[in-house]
């Protein structure tokens, strides 16, 4: 550094610094910027030539592992993928938007942000607009069609809960813990005491106690074995959905068409039926005639 204090004192020039400007009336040499100091800093040596000569050799072996720049600094930095990916051109076009239109937005999109992917985006339609045309439409995809439920009303049936009761077994839950019906349920007795049969041939609700009561014994321990559920419902539904409140019996669904639809409650509905897995059956754990129907898939 006292070599280079003597330099800028006596105003001498060097190959790092600024071309010659106007005269200085001072006597001074020109101010030296930061990066030039420094460049000339990188050059001075020990007067000793032996250590000089280590000290050349030193510096170029850094110049070639170390970057002496900060544009060297920047060329030495791999690139980094960026983790945004461009959309699909159908998620890029809006609703009613020709091709052209689409095309003119993500252009200034990609002005406006100067990045790789809103680049990619307006060339990927542009591309599709000089395909297929400048004025046209693409077709929206497929939307899933919201279901409608509003016919349960209150009437909510229980899901597929860890202590849920499932139709093939109505004494122990899904746990394997003991709920539901005694363990008499299945025997002899079971129908006289939980759910009686009909005691005069009007009795509709006995009907479909033992309606429903001959199909659970059947499902015992046959969790994928098929079974015939009804439901009844408005004159406008026509499927059986996730979640709704089903009986095994016919009867039941018959007696709870009857009446209850239409704007002011007073109208008939329709009993609808389906064949599904007894597994997809979640019981009430309230009446025999009332399940839940869950769909299971594979166990």
């Amino acid at each position: 550094m006292d070599k280079l204090n003597k330099i800028m004192q006596a105003g001498v020039t060097t190959p790092y610094s600024k071309p010659p400007g106007p005269p200085n009336r001072t006597g001074i040499a020109a101010p030296l910027s930061a990066y030039e100091l420094m460049e000339l800093n990188r050059q001075q040596t020990s007067p000793d030539p032996v250590i000089s000569k280590f000290q050349q050799l030193g510096r170029g072996i850094k110049g070639l592992l170390v970057p002496e720049t900060p544009i060297e600094t920047l060329s030495m930095i791999p690139a980094v993928k960026t983790a945004k990916v461009a959309l699909k051109a159908k998620d890029l076009v809006k609703t009613g938007e020709t091709l052209s239109d689409a095309t003119q937005r993500l252009n200034k999109v990609m002005g406006n942000k100067g990045d790789k992917v809103s680049r990619d985006n307006y060339l990927q339609v542009r591309k599709i607009r000089d395909s297929q045309g400048h004025d046209v439409v693409l077709k929206p995809g497929k939307k899933t069609k919201e279901i409608d439920t509003s016919y349960r009303m209150q009437h909510q049936a229980r899901g597929l809960e860890p202590d849920a009761i499932r139709l093939d077994d109505l004494t122990k839950d899904i746990s394997g813990n003991r709920a539901g019906y005694p363990s008499d349920f299945y025997t002899p007795k079971g129908q006289r005491i939980y759910s009686p049969g009909p005691r005069t041939a009007n009795d509709e609700y006995g009907i479909a106690n033992q309606q429903s009561y001959n199909m659970i014994l059947k499902a015992k321990n046959k969790p994928n074995a098929d079974i015939t559920i009804y439901r009844a419902v408005p004159k406008d539904v026509g499927n059986i959905n996730k979640g709704d409140f089903v009986t095994l019996s016919p009867k039941y669904a018959e007696l709870h068409a009857s009446s209850g639809y239409g704007l002011r409650g007073d109208e008939a509905g329709k009993v609808i039926k389906q064949k599904v897995k007894v597994k997809d059956l979640i019981w009430d754990a309230n009446d025999v005639n009332e399940f839940g129907y869950f769909p299971q898939g594979k166990l």
